[in-house]
């Protein structure tokens, strides 16, 4: 048994009792044992019992009032899976000196609540060397294994990440060169860390292909400045072997000095060298096809324009107006094909070309063909509108004989005259017109009733555009077609 009463505190003169100084070092003990959850315990040999301080019955659940309890009773406290382990090393002190520092779960009596408790102990030995009594502290450490726990899970996930996305890190301390690397990271690379030491930032400086240590070192520059919320370069790194390895190099500065300077920087390298490759060869491969395509387009143009000529030789040889006619309108219409092709030769966005780039150059070509043409006056007011080859082909044969049946019949008595074309878009819909100043359109000219070949052939193109076409006779002539692209 342990007698733990105090001595009896000398009255004041006042006759005020007053602590003693031992009563007062005893209250501050118990309240450190308080405060940071420790508590004493001992080990009686010759008994087989444990007395404990009261810190240490509270964390056990212990009776406060009793003195000893046996070591069955402790013991039993102790989780199954623990009592084990914790009853070996007991047996390893007492019977082998060997260092007694454990840590082990209990269940308080009377409380659910699972504990973990910390203990460290001596053994005191009498004259002959037997065991006399275990002195120890224990202390419940429960939120800081939690903690503790809650951190190698986080590190176990993080490396099991690193692991699966095969992800090289770095640590950089930026004023010291200080630099710290994963083994993935020097794995990437074809050496083991070890071939690699002594590590710093250097190691990363000659490794990096030169060019692009210039390209990183201006990106970190601004990432240092504040200029870029991180830190974020595609550069080349020298494997073992002498190839150069790609690699995504990611980072950021995550604390600073006092006076502002980077201190400590986190990153990531991974290794993107196949997407390198792959995009290397798209690259080949779209610019093989864009080549490919841009000669397609010239082989047609070039085949247009000799069926543009055999037309036009053709033409010569006959007497017949009609047949002259209906060879110049064929190849006219063949022109206008080839305005188209070769735009699309020029066009940087393949397939695609802007009304206000299409439009002008057609109407250019088409006037070119009449000999009046520089006396007629064209005015445009063509929007900004892109539109695909597939739209674009039926809209130029449909501009075409709209603007060849001008030139032929509008200006009968005078040679000059002005065609208004626009192009306009509100949405999806657009609207193409073409206007004439000359003697108008007769009446009984129509696109249902019409016997010409080219109304018939612009009516059509546009039912195959799904569109609409419709004549305004108004101080001349206006064709107004509407389609939805």
């Amino acid at each position: 048994m342990r007698d733990e009463t105090s001595p009896v505190p000398k009255p004041r003169t006042t006759g005020t009792a007053e602590p003693s100084t031992l009563q007062m070092l005893e209250a501050r003990y118990k309240k450190a044992q308080e405060v940071s959850q420790v508590g004493s315990w001992e080990y009686n040999v010759n008994t087989n019992s444990f007395w404990g301080s009261d810190e240490g019955k509270r964390l056990y659940g212990l009776d406060p009032d009793a003195d000893d309890f046996s070591a069955e009773e402790v013991m039993k406290l102790v989780v199954d899976e623990d009592r084990e382990t914790t009853s070996q090393a007991m047996v390893d002190l007492l019977e082998n000196d060997k260092p007694y520092d454990i840590t082990f779960d209990i269940i308080p009596k009377n409380s659910p609540r699972r504990r973990t408790i910390h203990s460290v102990a001596e053994v005191e030995r009498d004259a002959s060397g037997r065991p006399v009594r275990v002195t120890g502290v224990l202390q419940d450490i429960t939120k800081r294994k939690a903690v503790e726990d809650a951190y190698k899970e986080a590190n176990l996930r993080l490396a099991n990440i690193m692991e699966g996305t095969h992800v090289g890190t770095w640590e950089w301390n930026v004023q010291t060169g200080e630099t710290v690397f994963n083994s993935i990271w020097a794995e990437m690379i074809g050496y083991s860390l070890e071939e690699l030491e002594p590590m710093s930032v250097h190691t990363w400086e000659v490794l990096i292909h030169p060019d692009d240590l210039r390209q990183s070192g201006a990106l970190l520059n601004q990432h240092f400045e504040g200029k870029l919320p991180n830190f974020h370069c595609e550069c080349r790194m020298k494997h073992k072997d002498g190839h150069w390895v790609w690699v995504l190099d990611r980072g950021k500065v995550i604390t600073w000095t006092e006076d502002g300077k980077p201190l400590m920087m986190y990153g990531t390298h991974t290794d993107i060298t196949e997407n390198k490759l792959a995009e290397e060869k798209i690259r080949e491969l779209l610019a093989d096809r864009e080549l490919t395509l841009k000669e397609v387009h010239h082989r047609i143009k070039n085949n247009m324009n000799t069926i543009a000529s055999l037309l036009s030789i053709q033409a010569n040889s006959l007497k017949e107006p009609l047949a002259i006619s209906a060879l110049e309108d064929a190849k006219s219409r063949v022109k206008s094909m080839m305005v188209l092709y070769d735009k699309l030769f020029l066009a940087s966005n393949s397939g695609k070309i802007s009304l206000r780039e299409y439009i002008p150059a057609l109407l250019d070509e088409i006037i070119r063909n009449f000999p009046n043409g520089r006396l007629v006056q064209v005015k445009t007011e063509i929007h900004e509108i892109i539109m695909d080859a597939n739209t674009l082909q039926p809209l130029g044969i449909i501009l075409n004989e709209l603007v060849t049946n001008v030139m032929k019949y509008a200006f009968p008595e005078r040679n000059n005259g002005t065609i208004h074309v626009s192009a306009t878009k509100c949405e999806s819909a657009v609207q193409i017109s073409v206007q004439d100043d000359g003697i108008g359109l007769p009446e009984y000219m129509d696109f249902d009733k019409s016997t010409g070949f080219g109304l018939q052939l612009v009516q059509s193109l546009t039912l195959q555009m799904k569109g609409e076409i419709r004549i305004i006779r108004e101080e001349g002539t206006r064709f107004i077609l509407g389609f939805k692209v």
